[in-house]
């Protein structure tokens, strides 16, 4: 709390995130319940400010969700290479069928290529 007094906090906690990184009380109360906010060491928090009583004093509350947010970016990497080899699976069974449903057109084309001026009562 600038220009204020710490009364409790977890050890290390200033070092890890500055008193400054928190929003204002009612910025927070405004934007929603709480602010996302990414730490140069990499960790992810939840950051939450409230105003106190009629002292001035203030609650600021941190919550570390570094492996809520690894889980899900693992999420969205393995959905995103579920939906690749989804969209080459069904590619290349779309090009089997295709291949196979065009086999009669083949034939008859081919037929048709084979019968010359000479050769006319070919079916």
């Amino acid at each position: 709390m600038p220009g204020g007094t710490v009364v409790i906090e977890t050890p290390g906690m200033a070092e890890a995130l500055p008193p400054a990184v928190f929003p204002d009380a009612d910025a927070t109360t405004r934007g929603g319940p709480y602010v996302e906010w990414d730490a140069p060491s990499g960790r992810a928090y939840l950051l939450r400010a409230a105003s106190g009583d009629a002292a001035g004093r203030r609650l600021q509350v941190a919550l570390d969700v570094t492996p809520e947010a690894a889980l899900l970016a693992d999420y969205r990497r393995t959905l995103a290479l579920v939906l690749f080899l989804g969209v080459l699976a069904a590619a290349a069974a779309g090009a089997v069928a295709a291949w196979h449903g065009l086999r009669p057109l083949r034939r008859i084309t081919a037929r048709v290529a084979s019968v010359t001026a000479s050769d006319l009562h070919t079916r």
